[in-house]
């Protein structure tokens, strides 16, 4: 539903302006009043006209067309607008009610509008939607505030990765930064830290990159996870890491072989201990006197 965008205080009606000849007629009267320097009477006639509007596009042109008398109709404007936060039906009829509020800065109706717009929107495509031509409208805080809504939506990787990937579209790297960084610190485990690398790294953050594989290396529980990350790091031209990784590698290693080493030696302590105690056992052994 577009906007009015020439006043439709004219002494004709207007071609495409969304005021019946009745509306036009008293918005004639009004203007031909405020010219006389009566404000008061015309913004008795505009009050008029409004009462019968039955459209958010009648109260919107109605309200613009008192744009250029300023402060004397700033009244009428603003309940112009009030009206049509009453009659808006559609998410496009509360998006043009927020940029006209904006416009005459009336804060609190531009407020109402944005909430009735984010209340409404509830799935993950329906709150992208209203990002998207929130920022085409220039509305930013309302495409954070569909943004951050959707983002307590997040169940589970896959819908975080999509919502990183649309924050990006709409050129909101913080957002992108945050979503990416809280996945990065919910995940505990090495090898879950290696997968999540393929998912992070298309967004091109390099210090996020980078700390995901210092956070998978401070993880590591096995030589497994330390060939993963070596890998990974190697690949991606980070050298300390890998190298921190081979070195974590090789420890495990050289423990296990010395762990191993130890129960080697201990079985065999065991074992001559069992034998000395057979063979002491069978020296001491005397038969009995018999029946």
């Amino acid at each position: 539903m577009p906007l009015i965008t020439n006043a439709v205080f004219a002494d004709n009606s207007k071609v495409g302006s969304p005021l019946p000849i009745e509306q036009e007629a008293k918005i004639r009267k009004a203007n031909k009043a405020v010219r006389s320097s009566k404000p008061s009477k015309s913004a008795k006639k505009c009050q008029a006209a409004l009462d019968s509007a039955t459209e958010v596009a009648q109260c919107l042109a109605i309200a613009e067309g008192t744009e250029k008398y300023g402060a004397p109709l700033m009244d009428v404007r603003r309940a112009c607008l009030q009206k049509a936060l009453t009659l808006g039906k559609s998410q496009n009829d509360f998006f043009q009610i927020a940029i006209k509020a904006r416009q005459y800065q009336y804060y609190e109706i531009t407020k109402s509008a944005i909430d009735y717009v984010i209340a409404n929107a509830n799935t993950d495509d329906e709150l992208f939607d209203v990002a998207q031509k929130a920022q085409e409208l220039g509305l930013s805080d309302l495409a954070r505030m569909a943004m951050d809504k959707d983002y307590l939506q997040i169940k589970t990787v896959p819908d975080a990765i999509l919502f990183a990937k649309r924050a990006k579209v709409l050129n909101m790297q913080d957002v992108v930064r945050k979503t990416l960084k809280d996945l990065i610190d919910d995940e505990p485990t090495t090898m879950g830290l290696c997968n999540l690398y393929s998912e992070v790294e298309p967004f091109q953050v390099p210090d996020l990159a980078r700390y995901l594989l210092r956070r998978a290396v401070y993880a590591v529980k096995t030589v497994g996870d330390c060939k993963e990350v070596f890998d990974i790091a190697k690949k991606n031209g980070q050298p300390d890491i890998a190298n921190v990784a081979a070195y974590r590698g090789r420890k495990m290693i050289q423990m296990q072989q010395s762990q191993d080493a130890s129960a080697q030696t201990m079985l065999q302590a065991q074992e001559q201990q069992a034998a000395n105690d057979l063979a002491k056992k069978h020296n001491n052994y005397q038969d009995g006197p018999g029946f």
